[in-house]
């Protein structure tokens, strides 16, 4: 894992840029994350071959997360991610 150091980002605000395929209801990316597992309502999920393209809000931001083909997942269904 990559850590930013110096004293220049202590008290800042910062924004982190997960890949839709880190992005999934296993958690291993984030489940070693204080507050990485969120709950987000599934807007879409659109079938693309082997795996689905999820898109979400969350916290009221958008995110898109790539899932199994065969996880059936609704619009409207709140879902747990990390």
């Amino acid at each position: 894992m990559k850590v930013v150091g110096g004293e220049g980002y202590v008290g800042k605000e910062v924004m982190v840029g997960v890949r839709g395929e880190e992005v999934d209801e296993e958690g291993v990316l984030m489940d070693g994350w204080e507050g990485g597992r969120m709950k987000g309502s599934v807007e879409v999920c659109e079938l693309s071959g082997g795996e689905s393209m999820m898109y979400c809000e969350l916290e009221g931001e958008d995110l898109v997360g790539r899932v199994d083909s065969g996880r059936d997942v609704s619009g409207g269904e709140v879902i747990e991610l990390g």
